[in-house]
């Protein structure tokens, strides 16, 4: 059996593939019966002959996940280079940092202390002042009930 399949090329960790037409049996690195194209994932660039791809696939070759996908990719372009779209990278939201409150200056703060103990009393004051001086007078008149010798 035939089965459409890609063959690695490249160095580490630049990989270069080829799409192959190759017996089952072979091992990946194999000799193929026939390159159909190639693959490059770095650069995104793809180049298929889409023609003798559906000759093998009418004579009963297999066709695997991966070859599958870039037949999609190739979109009926064929014998062409294609450059195939870059996925971008999500951008991270920026996070600004916040705004530091400015603190009052050391000369504003005394006038607002000083205009403080100047003002007079406020009237939500006073009620404090008419409850202490009642309980004055009831204390008074407390000592005024005692007797003197007792």
């Amino acid at each position: 059996m035939v089965k459409l399949r890609l063959k690695r090329f490249g160095r580490k960790k630049s990989p270069f593939y080829r799409v192959i037409a190759i017996s089952s049996a072979s091992k990946r690195q194999g000799a193929p019966l026939e390159e159909l194209g190639y693959y490059d994932p770095i650069r995104k660039l793809l180049k298929l002959d889409l023609d003798h791809v559906t000759t093998w696939v009418s004579k009963g070759a297999e066709v695997s996940d991966a070859v599958q996908r870039l037949i999609k990719l190739a979109d009926g372009r064929t014998g062409e280079v294609i450059d195939l779209p870059r996925r971008e990278k999500p951008v991270a939201p920026v996070v600004s940092a916040p705004e530091p409150v400015a603190e009052p200056a050391a000369e504003e703060v005394k006038p607002s202390t000083e205009a403080a103990a100047e003002e007079p009393k406020s009237e939500a004051a006073q009620p404090d002042a008419q409850v202490s001086e009642a309980l004055v007078e009831e204390a008074e008149v407390i000592e005024d009930e005692i007797p003197a010798g007792e």
